[in-house]
């Protein structure tokens, strides 16, 4: 069995063996000093079949066969009885689907103003991903760039779009529209 240390600096994003979407799930450690046990939350869509177990028993096999490198039974159970007794007594909550945003910008039609989309406004992502960050800041340069070569705000957004939006789109799992 690999043990986490509990007094550590380093973040955690362990995967379990599921592939499948309705099986599939992830933990992620923060860093904790001197606790004696950890929590945790699950983040996954309604139909998971997480959302099956109903008795901590359960969930305490659902993980230890989901995550079978840690020790989820023993004196350094990564999770301890307590903490799936407290997750299957409760019945969580849903967040809105993701939104898809069908243009990133908006120009007027003598290019002499524009709104760009950057960040979240444009992606969303499911909250579990991590990637939010990672795109904010590629559309943050990406804006830069374009505005730096561009003498109208209204050029320098429709390239912006041009040059975003095939990311946007795959990241959402849509056909991309024209920009």
């Amino acid at each position: 069995m690999f043990e986490i240390p509990f007094d550590t600096e380093t973040f955690y994003v362990i995967r379990s063996i599921h592939k499948s979407p309705k099986m599939a799930i992830s933990l992620g450690l923060l860093p904790a000093r001197k606790a004696s046990t950890r929590t945790f939350n699950v983040i996954r869509l309604p139909n998971h079949d997480i959302w099956k177990v109903k008795t901590s028993e359960e969930m305490r096999e659902w993980f230890a066969k989901a995550f079978p490198r840690f020790d989820f039974y023993g004196e350094s159970a990564l999770v301890e009885e307590k903490e799936f007794e407290r997750f299957t007594q409760t019945e969580g909550l849903q967040l809105p689907p993701c939104q898809y945003c069908p243009g990133i910008c908006v120009v007027s039609p003598n290019s002499e103003a524009a709104v760009m989309l950057v960040g979240d406004a444009g992606h969303t992502f499911p909250p579990d991903l991590g990637e939010g960050v990672n795109s904010g800041l590629e559309d943050a340069l990406c804006l830069d760039q374009v505005l730096s070569k561009n003498e109208k705000i209204g050029d320098a957004a429709r390239e912006y779009a041009a040059q975003r939006a095939p990311e946007v789109c795959l990241t959402l799992g849509y056909s991309c529209l024209d920009v």
